[in-house]
């Protein structure tokens, strides 16, 4: 379940969904989202409608970068109303009108199922509505704690791709005649290197000086692996 959802369905959902949605999750089903949207001034100029009609209510709009959507049993879907207050409708999967599509590629992310949602003429229940402007009238937690976690996440693949690119450089290593002496078969903007780097051989390496002192990751702009990196790193040598 989003961090978000559990931000705000305990601060503002009724006791009845609290119990409901809680006790699903405890079922094993699984949330996913329908927040950002395209084309909008900022993250909060939502686009996307929910209007009474009879007893229920019907949502309209598009959605991106809806996170787990494409795996989900539940859609919370961030709408706004004829006042234009933010609520989250908590939709089943596979309610009339609620399409998901599977056209997100991401870099890195291989099951995140961050494709788009689509909501046409989507009838919801008064039940499955929380008032969530309410949740936000006063600082909370929600937005440092999305912020961290995706911070996180974005460090960690791009320490991931590091190791990665020392890895696949030194395996693709190979002798260049001299002895000793391993070199790339091709230029790149990442070398790596021993001390002292031979200027004309910015891809060389000496097998001897390949120890946790004198190894290095260098780049265009003289970026250095730091000591942990390299414990990591020769870690998989």
């Amino acid at each position: 379940m989003p961090a978000a959802i559990t931000e705000t369905l305990p601060r503002k959902g009724s006791e009845v969904q609290r119990a409901h949605y809680f006790e699903e999750v405890l079922k094993g089903k699984r949330f996913g989202n329908a927040f950002s949207e395209t084309g909008t001034k900022n993250v909060e100029d939502f686009q996307t409608k929910i209007e009474p009609d009879g007893s229920d209510f019907l949502v309209n709009g598009k959605k991106f970068y809806s996170t787990g959507a494409l795996f989900a049993d539940y859609i919370p879907t961030a709408a706004v109303n004829a006042e234009k207050k933010g609520l989250l409708v908590i939709i089943p999967r596979e309610t009339p009108g609620l399409t998901v599509i599977d056209d997100w590629s991401g870099f890195g992310q291989r099951i995140t199922a961050s494709g788009s949602v689509v909501l046409e003429n989507v009838r919801v229940k008064s039940d499955w509505i929380v008032p969530a402007y309410k949740a936000f009238d006063r600082p909370t937690l929600t937005g440092p704690l999305s912020q961290i976690i995706q911070a996180a996440i974005d460090g960690g693949i791009a320490r991931a791709a590091l190791i990665e690119t020392v890895r696949f450089l030194w395996t693709t290593l190979r002798k260049d005649g001299r002895d000793g002496i391993l070199s790339l078969p091709f230029r790149s903007p990442v070398t790596i290197s021993a001390n002292p780097l031979p200027s004309e051989r910015p891809f060389s390496i000496k097998r001897e000086h390949l120890d946790e002192e004198k190894i290095s990751l260098r780049s265009t702009r003289n970026a250095s692996l730091s000591p942990h990196l390299r414990k990591q790193f020769l870690r998989t040598m």
